[in-house]
């Protein structure tokens, strides 16, 4: 009898592990086994209006949705012609685009219909000919081309265009003025050159004035011309327009000259008011009053062209932008536009559509009727042509720092947008920052590290905080002690619980480290390579009871050197987050003899900076664009979504803070991750949330195989509440099986 119940106990324990060796085998082939990606087959709004419906198929437990702030690439673009050149300059004349096709020639495109431009003829010019800008007086073409000249094309039949003629000039040919038989040469460092084309077949310089300046552009009414470009003057880049009369044009006669705080790179007369595009914005010279000084009359942007069209101004930026503005005593901002791909050299306005030069991309087309719900940005920081590498926040006040330069402002209550206040230059380039409060610690390679005080009326920064010239990696504020990581040697540590900083020793924690983070009452060392690219481990210090000792040391790991660190390391709970320049890796320290590693999220497009803010990674990339990392779950994190508009943008309050390539700023409501409920194989709820800011949102769909966006789906506004906008609900939107 013992015997027997000793067998029913052997057997029931076999039979219970061998129930649970098949349950886990189980879950190994279900883990293993591929999942569907989801398939959504309609996107609805709530009746309530307070939720999205979605139906589809595989909508399984992995499916999240984000709701972001709208793109704004190409939302106007109707079309676009490729060249097989650089497109530089375009011009409409009787009913057909006239296109500098740079080393191709010219160009003619029938624009019936301006949405569908067709090309009818071209024309290229001799072997070193470059066309960057055209001119066309009654039937004919004159090309600006540079160290080229000029040359001559009659165009009365635009189907077969004919070279009639050229002429090479002193200097650079950069635009052309035609007044009457006669045109008005802006020659780079060789002035003005005035050319008689009444003989088209044989056009003569016939006379010439040397100017101070490099011009680029020339404009004129009656017998004054303007002529405009720069100067480097005390080691600042200045511009200059030179008013000249030509009432004689075989000996004109300067008669004044005006100064800008900025290269003048383009300029135009409409009516009677000159507007020049500086490198810090547009300013106006009112030609009945050739006494009063250029009146700045746009905020700070860095201008590349203009263009004029009834009463509307187009505004070209370094970074193609295009903005909008109404013409009037003063310049009425109204709406922005962007070119295909940034790229946009010059454009020429047709009924209620913009033809766009595009370089490369040959031509667009954009329809500039259609309302851009792009807010206009609350600060710009003429900074198109400087890394935004660091931001900070306190307060009222901002930084954004670049390369070599800061630059404070502060937030105006009554408009809510912002004014610089301070710019601080260096001439060494800025490496790393740590914020404790209001101080900014900002340090400077070979000069050391300087303190910006925003709790300061005036005279922000300490330029003598402390002193160190050697390269510094990165810092870290904490228990009012600043941890210095150099490029190379071990870490210094400075203690500012007063004043003046006072370097300590604190020899455990001063090695060959990258980057310092400190929490659940740790200190986290990233430890430097020998290889940039390679991973040489973490050492984790226990900081209790006053004492510092080694508890654990994360070692090298294959997964972990493909992802490097680069861009610092963060705690969240008991998960160690590694970001680098081409992912996010999750480890977990819960037992610190173990850690281990959990997942990884990879990327093509190289990352610059990461920030951790809750359960979302935002990574900033090197080519700009903002993309979103899932970390609620460790074990299982994704990707979210990706923004493109933006160069870099930080999260800061609840709220991003966005910058574009020319350096202007939005502020608007983070990413937000919907709640799900209701879920079923082929049916789901995502919540909306009450109160939000009032704009155009995109939404993203996700699982662990990647993601898709719907562009332009939603609206908020306070009084109307959300809103759907653009989804197809017979369009099927299909993950794809890899991103």
């Amino acid at each position: 009898m013992k015997q027997k119940s000793q067998k029913r106990i052997i057997f029931g324990i076999f039979l219970g592990c061998y129930c649970l060796l098949c349950g886990a085998l189980l879950a190994w082939i279900v883990e293993l086994t591929p999942q569907q990606p989801p398939q959504i087959e309609e996107i609805v709004l709530s009746p309530s209006g307070k939720s999205l419906e979605i139906t589809g198929e595989n909508l399984h437990q992995s499916l999240d949705a984000i709701i972001t702030p709208k793109n704004f690439n190409e939302t106007s673009l109707v079309a676009k012609r490729f060249t097989w050149g650089d497109v530089f300059d375009i011009q409409i004349h009787k009913g057909i685009a006239w296109a500098a096709n740079h080393k191709k020639g010219i160009i003619a495109y029938n624009i019936d219909t301006p949405s569908k431009p067709y090309a009818i003829s071209s024309l290229e010019l001799p072997r070193n000919a470059r066309v960057w800008r055209i001119t066309i007086t009654d039937h004919y073409l004159i090309t600006s081309s540079t160290r080229s000249g000029l040359y001559i094309i009659d165009i009365a039949n635009p189907e077969a265009p004919e070279l009639i003629s050229s002429l090479q000039i002193p200097g650079i040919t950069n635009q052309i003025l035609v007044k009457d038989n006669l045109a008005f040469v802006a020659a780079g460092n060789s002035g003005l050159q005035v050319i008689d084309i009444k003989d088209k077949k044989n056009p003569r310089i016939i006379s010439s004035l040397p100017l101070d300046a490099y011009v680029f552009t020339v404009c004129g009414n009656g017998n004054l011309i303007f002529l405009s470009g720069g100067r480097i003057s005390n080691s600042k880049d200045i511009g200059i327009t030179h008013c000249i009369d030509i009432a004689n044009p075989e000996n004109p006669v300067e008669i004044k000259k005006f100064c800008h705080h900025g290269r003048v790179w383009d300029s135009l007369i409409f009516n009677k008011t000159l507007y020049c595009g500086t490198a810090s914005g547009v300013t106006k010279i009112i030609l009945e009053n050739l006494d009063q000084k250029p009146e700045k009359v746009t905020q700070d942007i860095y201008i590349s062209r203009l263009h004029a069209h009834k009463n509307k101004l187009f505004v070209v930026s370094r970074d193609q932008k295009i903005y909008q503005y109404i013409i009037g005593d003063q310049l009425i901002y109204q709406n922005t536009f962007h070119s295909p791909r940034r790229t946009c050299r010059a454009i020429a306005i047709l009924k209620n559509y913009a033809l766009i030069a595009s370089n490369s991309q040959g031509i667009s087309v954009i329809d500039i009727n259609k309302p851009s719900d792009e807010k206009k940005p609350i600060l710009s920081t003429n900074s198109s042509l400087t890394q935004k590498k660091f931001f900070f926040r306190y307060k009222n006040y901002i930084g954004i720092i670049g390369n070599k330069r800061i630059t404070i402002a502060y937030r105006q209550e009554k408009n809510n947008s912002y004014s610089i206040i301070e710019k601080i230059k260096f001439d060494q380039t800025i490496s790393s920052t740590a914020q404790n409060e209001n101080i900014i610690y900002i340090s400077v390679n070979n000069k050391g590290i300087y303190a910006i005080n925003l709790d300061k009326d005036n005279n922000f920064i300490d330029e003598n905080f402390l002193s160190c010239k050697r390269s510094i990696k990165s810092m870290t504020v904490y228990d009012n002690k600043l941890y210095i990581c150099l490029h190379k040697g071990n870490a210094i540590v400075a203690d500012i619980s007063n004043t003046q900083p006072v370097l300590i020793n604190d020899n455990k924690l001063t090695l060959a480290a990258d980057f310092i983070t400190f929490g659940n009452n740790k200190a986290f060392v990233k430890l430097r390579g020998s290889n940039l690219k390679k991973f040489a481990g973490i050492y984790v210090y226990d900081l209790s009871n006053n004492k510092l000792s080694l508890a654990s040391q994360i070692n090298s790991d294959q997964a972990l050197n493909q992802t490097n660190a680069s861009n610092g390391i963060f705690l969240k709970g008991n998960t160690l987050l590694m970001c680098g320049s081409r992912g996010v890796v999750t480890i977990d320290i819960s037992d610190l003899e173990h850690p281990e590693f959990l997942d990884s999220v990879e990327f093509t497009e190289s990352c610059e900076s990461a920030q951790v803010v809750e359960d979302i990674v935002y990574i900033n990339h090197t080519q700009g664009g903002l993309s979103f990392v899932d970390i609620k779950h460790p074990r299982r994190i994704k990707k979210l979504g990706h923004l493109d508009s933006p160069d870099r943008a930080w999260v800061l309050d609840d709220q991003l803070f966005m910058f574009d390539k020319a350096g202007d700023m939005t502020v608007t409501s983070v990413p937000f991750k919907l709640i799900k409920s209701n879920t079923q194989q082929t049916r789901c709820t995502f919540e909306l949330p009450k109160n939000f800011t009032t704009g155009q949102y995109d939404v993203f769909f996700s699982d662990k195989k990647g993601y898709i966006r719907v562009d332009d789906a939603l609206s908020f506004s306070v009084e109307k509440g959300w809103k759907i906008n653009s989804i197809d609900v017979k369009k099927a939107y299909e993950f794809p099986n890899s991103i």
